[in-house]
Protein backbone atom coordinates (compact mmCIF):
# COMPACT_ATOMS: atom_id res chain seq x y z
CA UNK A 1 0.00 0.00 0.00
CA UNK A 2 1.28 3.16 -1.02
CA UNK A 3 2.00 5.89 1.82
CA UNK A 4 -0.88 8.86 2.27
CA UNK A 5 1.03 11.89 0.68
CA UNK A 6 0.08 14.46 3.32
CA UNK A 7 1.41 17.59 1.60
CA UNK A 8 -1.55 17.29 -0.58
CA UNK A 9 -3.78 18.70 2.63
CA UNK A 10 -1.73 22.38 2.80
CA UNK A 11 -3.45 25.09 1.73
CA UNK A 12 -1.89 26.21 -1.56
CA UNK A 13 -2.36 22.77 -2.70
CA UNK A 14 -5.93 22.89 -1.66
CA UNK A 15 -6.34 26.26 -2.98
CA UNK A 16 -5.63 25.36 -6.38
CA UNK A 17 -7.97 22.68 -6.53
CA UNK A 18 -10.91 24.46 -5.31
CA UNK A 19 -11.41 22.74 -2.35
CA UNK A 20 -10.05 25.14 0.47
CA UNK A 21 -12.30 28.41 0.69
CA UNK A 22 -10.30 31.58 0.30
CA UNK A 23 -12.03 34.26 1.94
CA UNK A 24 -11.61 37.53 0.82
CA UNK A 25 -11.80 39.26 3.83
CA UNK A 26 -9.71 39.60 6.96
CA UNK A 27 -12.04 38.48 9.39
CA UNK A 28 -12.55 35.08 7.77
CA UNK A 29 -15.68 35.82 6.04
CA UNK A 30 -17.29 36.27 2.80
CA UNK A 31 -19.65 39.66 4.04
CA UNK A 32 -19.49 42.77 2.47
CA UNK A 33 -17.97 45.57 4.04
CA UNK A 34 -20.82 48.66 5.03
CA UNK A 35 -20.21 51.48 5.91
CA UNK A 36 -21.93 51.56 8.98
CA UNK A 37 -19.77 48.18 10.73
CA UNK A 38 -16.31 49.11 11.16
CA UNK A 39 -15.41 52.81 10.39
CA UNK A 40 -17.58 55.31 10.42
CA UNK A 41 -19.33 57.44 7.67
CA UNK A 42 -17.38 60.29 6.57
CA UNK A 43 -19.89 62.52 7.74
CA UNK A 44 -19.70 61.30 11.21
CA UNK A 45 -15.61 61.51 11.37
CA UNK A 46 -16.05 65.53 10.06
CA UNK A 47 -18.45 65.93 13.19
CA UNK A 48 -15.84 64.40 15.00
CA UNK A 49 -12.70 65.91 13.70
CA UNK A 50 -14.61 69.31 13.82
CA UNK A 51 -15.16 68.83 17.90
CA UNK A 52 -12.04 67.44 18.40
CA UNK A 53 -10.65 70.27 16.32
CA UNK A 54 -12.95 72.97 18.50
CA UNK A 55 -11.64 71.42 21.95
CA UNK A 56 -7.89 72.41 21.10
CA UNK A 57 -9.11 75.84 20.13
CA UNK A 58 -11.13 76.48 23.19
CA UNK A 59 -8.05 75.12 25.17
CA UNK A 60 -4.98 76.47 23.23
CA UNK A 61 -2.56 79.00 24.78
CA UNK A 62 -4.24 82.05 22.62
CA UNK A 63 -8.05 81.05 23.85
CA UNK A 64 -6.59 80.76 27.41
CA UNK A 65 -5.16 84.50 26.95
CA UNK A 66 -8.79 85.99 25.20
CA UNK A 67 -10.63 83.92 28.13
CA UNK A 68 -8.37 85.99 30.56
CA UNK A 69 -9.28 89.45 28.60
CA UNK A 70 -12.60 88.76 28.49
CA UNK A 71 -13.10 87.86 32.27
CA UNK A 72 -11.06 90.55 32.77
CA UNK A 73 -13.30 93.09 31.07
CA UNK A 74 -16.59 91.84 33.06
CA UNK A 75 -15.01 92.10 36.10
CA UNK A 76 -13.94 95.71 35.39
CA UNK A 77 -17.68 96.47 33.40
CA UNK A 78 -19.52 94.88 36.73
CA UNK A 79 -17.25 97.26 39.22
CA UNK A 80 -17.81 100.16 36.86
CA UNK A 81 -21.49 100.22 36.41
CA UNK A 82 -21.70 99.09 40.21
CA UNK A 83 -25.87 97.61 39.19
CA UNK A 84 -28.42 98.80 41.86
CA UNK A 85 -31.85 98.21 40.07
CA UNK A 86 -33.18 95.93 37.37
CA UNK A 87 -32.34 98.00 34.74
CA UNK A 88 -28.97 98.38 35.42
CA UNK A 89 -28.48 94.38 36.20
CA UNK A 90 -29.90 93.96 32.74
CA UNK A 91 -27.28 95.90 31.13
CA UNK A 92 -24.53 94.28 32.69
CA UNK A 93 -25.78 90.54 32.48
CA UNK A 94 -26.08 91.59 28.43
CA UNK A 95 -22.60 92.91 28.70
CA UNK A 96 -21.76 89.28 30.26
CA UNK A 97 -23.18 87.33 27.50
CA UNK A 98 -22.20 89.63 24.69
CA UNK A 99 -18.37 89.00 26.41
CA UNK A 100 -19.15 85.03 26.29
CA UNK A 101 -20.63 85.11 22.49
CA UNK A 102 -17.71 87.48 21.53
CA UNK A 103 -15.26 84.67 23.21
CA UNK A 104 -16.84 81.64 21.79
CA UNK A 105 -17.72 82.47 18.38
CA UNK A 106 -13.81 83.41 17.72
CA UNK A 107 -13.28 79.87 19.09
CA UNK A 108 -15.52 78.37 16.50
CA UNK A 109 -17.94 77.25 19.77
CA UNK A 110 -21.30 78.78 18.78
CA UNK A 111 -22.49 78.31 14.94
CA UNK A 112 -22.04 81.33 12.21
CA UNK A 113 -18.80 82.06 9.98
CA UNK A 114 -15.92 83.90 11.41
CA UNK A 115 -14.42 86.68 10.14
CA UNK A 116 -10.52 87.03 10.03
CA UNK A 117 -9.50 90.53 11.34
CA UNK A 118 -6.74 92.96 9.76
CA UNK A 119 -4.22 94.58 11.67
CA UNK A 120 -5.82 97.95 11.41
CA UNK A 121 -9.39 96.11 12.45
CA UNK A 122 -7.67 95.52 15.58
CA UNK A 123 -5.78 98.62 16.29
CA UNK A 124 -9.20 100.45 15.84
CA UNK A 125 -10.86 97.97 18.57
CA UNK A 126 -7.75 98.14 20.69
CA UNK A 127 -8.62 102.04 20.92
CA UNK A 128 -12.33 101.52 20.73
CA UNK A 129 -11.77 98.91 23.85
CA UNK A 130 -9.49 101.25 25.85
CA UNK A 131 -11.46 104.45 25.10
CA UNK A 132 -14.50 102.77 26.63
CA UNK A 133 -12.84 101.77 29.67
CA UNK A 134 -11.40 105.38 30.24
CA UNK A 135 -15.00 107.34 29.83
CA UNK A 136 -16.45 104.86 31.99
CA UNK A 137 -13.89 104.96 34.25
CA UNK A 138 -13.78 108.40 34.90
CA UNK A 139 -17.25 108.96 35.02
CA UNK A 140 -18.03 106.03 37.76
CA UNK A 141 -15.51 107.61 40.09
CA UNK A 142 -17.23 111.26 39.54
CA UNK A 143 -20.66 109.53 39.88
CA UNK A 144 -19.50 108.18 43.31
CA UNK A 145 -18.54 111.39 44.41
CA UNK A 146 -21.76 113.29 43.92
CA UNK A 147 -23.71 110.39 44.67
CA UNK A 148 -21.72 110.76 48.13
CA UNK A 149 -21.61 114.27 48.07
CA UNK A 150 -25.50 114.32 47.29
CA UNK A 151 -26.74 111.09 48.92
CA UNK A 152 -28.47 110.54 45.37
CA UNK A 153 -27.47 107.46 43.68
CA UNK A 154 -28.54 109.05 40.00
CA UNK A 155 -27.03 111.84 40.10
CA UNK A 156 -25.45 112.44 36.46
CA UNK A 157 -22.94 115.66 35.69
CA UNK A 158 -25.72 118.18 33.50
CA UNK A 159 -25.48 118.64 30.38
CA UNK A 160 -24.83 115.07 29.55
CA UNK A 161 -27.21 112.86 26.75
CA UNK A 162 -26.25 109.33 28.37
CA UNK A 163 -24.39 108.33 30.79
CA UNK A 164 -20.69 107.46 30.38
CA UNK A 165 -20.44 104.67 32.35
CA UNK A 166 -22.89 102.07 30.66
CA UNK A 167 -22.28 104.07 27.31
CA UNK A 168 -18.28 103.35 27.68
CA UNK A 169 -19.14 99.76 28.09
CA UNK A 170 -21.30 99.62 24.97
CA UNK A 171 -18.11 101.11 23.38
CA UNK A 172 -15.70 98.07 25.27
CA UNK A 173 -18.12 95.73 23.81
CA UNK A 174 -17.70 97.11 19.84
CA UNK A 175 -14.17 97.40 20.58
CA UNK A 176 -14.06 93.66 21.60
CA UNK A 177 -15.81 92.43 18.91
CA UNK A 178 -13.84 94.05 16.19
CA UNK A 179 -10.58 92.32 17.98
CA UNK A 180 -12.33 89.18 17.41
CA UNK A 181 -15.78 89.19 15.08
CA UNK A 182 -17.72 86.61 14.31
CA UNK A 183 -21.54 86.24 13.34
CA UNK A 184 -22.90 84.56 16.33
CA UNK A 185 -20.42 87.61 19.06
CA UNK A 186 -21.98 90.52 16.41
CA UNK A 187 -25.20 89.33 17.10
CA UNK A 188 -24.90 89.59 20.78
CA UNK A 189 -22.67 92.68 20.66
CA UNK A 190 -25.54 94.65 19.13
CA UNK A 191 -28.00 93.68 21.73
CA UNK A 192 -25.95 94.38 24.36
CA UNK A 193 -24.86 97.40 23.28
CA UNK A 194 -28.69 98.57 22.74
CA UNK A 195 -29.31 97.89 25.74
CA UNK A 196 -26.49 99.57 27.54
CA UNK A 197 -27.56 102.64 25.49
CA UNK A 198 -31.14 102.61 26.27
CA UNK A 199 -30.03 102.22 30.01
CA UNK A 200 -27.34 105.06 30.03
CA UNK A 201 -29.81 107.46 28.23
CA UNK A 202 -32.58 106.30 30.78
CA UNK A 203 -30.40 107.30 33.29
CA UNK A 204 -29.44 110.24 32.00
CA UNK A 205 -33.28 111.08 32.03
CA UNK A 206 -33.69 110.07 35.45
CA UNK A 207 -30.56 112.43 36.89
CA UNK A 208 -31.92 115.49 35.57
Amino acid sequence: MAPFDFGALRAPTLRANGIFPVFPNRDRSFSVARPGRGAAPAAVQGRRSGRRETHVELTSPEASVSLAISALLLVIGFRLAHPARSREWLAVFAYAAALAAQFLGTRGGLPGGLIAPGIALRIVGAALLVVGLVVAGSSSRARRRAAAAHDSPELLPHGQALDPVHAGLALVLVGQLLRGPSVAGGAMVLIATAINLVVARTRSQASQ
